[in-house]
This record gives structure tokens, sequence and C-alpha cells, in this order.
């Protein structure tokens, strides 16, 4: 996957998660995407498409507004899917 496009993915995000606001960081290193939820630690996510990675039977979708950032992402899991909005 191009890094022009994973770059396009990393940032801060907002993620609601039980009444409360958890920050989910997105990096990249080299080729590769990570995903750190709430200071737990670096998580790779494996690509499945171009715009969705897997981790650990969640699905995470970024979804873009135009050839810039992402502007938030979509956690989809077994209990219904989560938006997260990107920090401005």
């Amino acid at each position: 996957m191009p890094v022009e496009t994973l770059a396009a993915y990393a940032g801060s995000y907002d993620v609601p998660d039980g009444g409360k606001t958890v920050i989910a960081e997105i990096t990249v290193e080299g080729d590769t995407l990570f995903w750190n939820y709430d200071g737990e630690g670096k998580q790779k996510l494996d690509p499945v498409s171009e715009s969705a990675f897997s981790l650990a039977g969640t699905w995470i979708e970024f979804v873009r507004g135009g050839p810039g950032p992402a502007t938030h992402f979509l956690m989809k899991t077994v209990e219904g899917e989560t938006k997260a909005v990107r920090r401005k």
C-alpha cells in the first residue's frame, strides 16, 4: 500500500467508549499502520483493502472526504459500529 495513503490515515481520533471519549493514535512506521488505543501500546493494523484494516477481529475502515487526510474511521465489531472523528 502506498505510504502516502497510510499517511492520510495517521492522526488522533476521538472514539466514544462507554460514555466517555478515548483517543486512538494512528501512526505510520515504514509501510505499516499502527494503532494505540487509550495509551495501551501500539498494535499493527493488518490491511484488508486500501481503506480497511483488521485488528484481532475488529474492522477499522478509514473515510476520506477527498484527497486530504481521513475525516474519521468506522470501527466495526460484533457489538456494532462506532464512528471515531479525527481531532482538529
